[in-house]
């Protein structure tokens, strides 16, 4: 079994890049070509007579880590069926060819990854579930269950969105991105520098958008665009990956009524198991999802004894405390940052 560390995309084995390995949205090949353009981000391929695997580092200049860019499910293949002796060998060799420990966010329980990590020992810590909508949930209607949680301000909210004029459609890539920057420039989130240019998170958006499995809806009024929402369809799961909306636009909630009641229209008959909406609570998510029933998340780190990871681990918990505090109190996320 090798390790090589790469920034050509074509030296992937072939039979990976398929969608039969797709298990999350960042295993999207239009990701990969995009990402393997960047100096700071590199290709990790291991792989033995049988099986192959690979995930993708970025390598932060102000952080003493490589950070795994594949949220959820960091190894694209079986990485299931390596051996667990060779799979830690090979992390000990990955983390010295990139002279960093290596850090795993936010990977799912019971991916096959997860177990992997597991086995050979690496340091983990629990972090805030992703919330889920199932389809069932979905045929009742994301706006009767906002009105049980908050009452009769969601039918204000849908009503005040509808009485506006604004029409809501599905954009192609090309349309739909240059809406989704001026949203994400004209949001609360640019003033507190967390919009997705900020966070540098356009060129992975930008890169899913490519995919087939996007759909990307989005709020316009009177040609101006005001919110988007951003899904991601693998088989029966949908994922909502990213959602705002322009400030000017706030009094209309057209970030509401995307996450309610255009989320039940696009969904509630198309055959699916669940949405997940990719990420930890907000007080938003708070009022739809279905509380009980979520996906654990889990951070790895590797080796297991770095300080510096340590050092993380505080950092990310406490960042999650703070998270769904603010969840259960009913502010928004905005309070978070100011």
């Amino acid at each position: 079994m090798s390790v090589r560390i790469t920034s050509d995309l074509y030296e992937i084995p072939k039979k990976l890049v398929s969608k039969y390995y797709y298990k999350v949205p960042l295993h999207d090949p239009y990701l990969w070509l995009r990402l393997s353009r960047r100096s700071d981000m590199q290709f990790a391929i291991i792989e033995d007579d049988y099986e192959a695997t690979f995930t993708l580092f970025k390598l932060h200049h102000n952080r003493p880590y490589a950070e795994c860019v594949i949220l959820g499910s960091p190894f694209v293949g079986e990485v299931g069926n390596l051996s667990v002796t060779l799979f830690r060998e090979n992390l000990d060799a990955l983390s010295s060819a990139l002279h960093k420990p290596l850090y795993f966010p936010l990977v799912y329980t019971g991916d096959p990854a997860e177990v992997m990590l597991s086995k050979v020992g690496a340091a983990y810590w629990k972090r805030l579930p992703s919330p889920i909508i199932t389809a069932k949930s979905l045929s009742k209607g994301l706006v009767e269950r906002a009105t049980e949680r908050i009452g009769s301000r969601a039918r204000r909210r849908i009503r005040r969105f509808q009485n506006s004029n604004a029409e809501v459609t599905q954009m192609t890539k090309n349309d739909s991105m240059l809406c989704i920057e001026y949203i994400e420039k004209n949001s609360w989130k640019a003033e507190l520098n967390q919009d997705m240019f900020s966070r540098d998170q356009a060129d992975i958006y930008g890169a899913l958008a490519e995919s087939p499995n996007a759909i990307i809806r989005v709020a316009t009024l009177e040609g101006t665009p005001i919110s988007y929402r951003f899904d991601y369809r693998i088989d029966s799961i949908v994922y909502a990956l990213k959602w705002s909306f322009s400030e000017k636009h706030r009094r209309l909630s057209p970030g509401f009524y995307l996450l309610t009641q255009d989320l039940s229209d696009c969904w509630c008959d198309k055959n699916i198991d669940y949405i997940d909406l990719y990420g930890s609570s907000d007080s938003l998510k708070v009022t739809i999802c279905d509380i009980g029933h979520d996906r654990s998340r889990i951070d790895f780190a590797w080796p297991s004894h770095v300080q510096d990871l340590q050092d993380l681990r505080s950092e990310r918990l406490e960042h999650d405390k703070r998270l769904i505090a603010n969840a259960w109190s009913g502010h928004g996320t905005r309070q978070l940052y100011q």
